[in-house]
C-alpha cells in the first residue's frame, strides 16, 4: 500500500441494504473528502498535531443502521439509545503519538447511523450531504481527542467544525449553529 506523507485512507464498510448504490457512493466520496480536509486542517493549525502532516492516517468508517449504533452506544458508552455518530479511539492522544510506525497512524473507527443522519438532515433543514460531512468532521475530531463535555471544550470543537465546513463550501451558520448538541 502506498504510504504518502500527510495522507488519509478511509476504509469504508457498509451494513445497509436500504441505500442505493448512488447514495452509498455519494456518502463514500463525501467521507473521503471530509476526512482529508479534517486531517489537513488539524495538522496545519493545531501545533500538538503537527505529526499528522507527515503521517499516513487510517480511519475505519462503518455506515450502518440505528440498531447497530444503539448496540455500540450501549456497549461503549453505557447509553441505551441510537446516536448519529460514534467515535472509537484506538489510542489516547498520548498513546497515539507513541503508536506511529513508519509514519502510519491508525487512529480509530467512526460508526455512523445513516438513517439517523438522514432523519436529522430533514429535521434541521440542511442537505443530507452537508449533515453527513458535519458528522464525519465531528467524529474525526473525537478520534483526535476533542470533546464537548463543557462549554469551553464545546466552543473549541464547534469553532473547528465551522472552519472545516466553511473550507468544504458548506453554509456554516445554518449547518452548525442550529444543532450542536452536547450529549450525556
Amino acid at each position: 500500500m502506498d504510504k504518502k506523507k500527510g495522507s488519509v485512507t478511509l476504509q469504508i464498510m457498509s451494513k445497509l441494504s436500504t441505500l442505493s448504490t448512488t447514495e452509498l457512493q455519494d456518502f463514500k466520496k463525501i467521507s473521503k473528502d471530509v476526512a482529508n480536509k479534517v486531517i489537513t486542517y488539524i495538522s496545519l493549525h493545531v501545533v500538538s498535531f503537527d505529526i499528522l502532516s507527515n503521517s499516513h492516517v487510517f480511519i475505519d468508517l462503518l455506515l450502518t443502521n440505528d440498531d447497530i449504533t444503539k448496540k455500540y452506544n450501549k456497549k461503549l458508552r453505557g447509553i441505551d439509545k441510537t446516536t448519529n455518530v460514534i467515535s472509537v479511539q484506538f489510542f489516547t492522544n498520548d498513546e497515539l503519538f507513541k503508536q506511529e510506525y513508519q509514519n502510519i497512524l491508525h487512529i480509530g473507527e467512526l460508526i455512523i447511523s445513516v438513517p439517523k443522519a438522514l432523519e436529522e438532515a430533514v429535521f434541521y433543514k440542511v442537505s443530507k450531504e452537508a449533515h453527513f460531512a458535519r458528522l464525519v468532521i465531528h467524529g474525526i475530531l473525537h478520534l483526535l481527542g476533542y470533546d464537548h463535555h463543557d462549554d469551553i471544550l464545546a466552543s473549541e470543537m464547534l469553532n473547528i467544525e465551522r472552519k472545516i465546513l466553511k473550507i468544504l463550501g458548506y453554509e456554516v451558520d445554518s449547518l452548525v449553529s442550529n444543532y450542536f448538541i452536547k450529549e450525556e
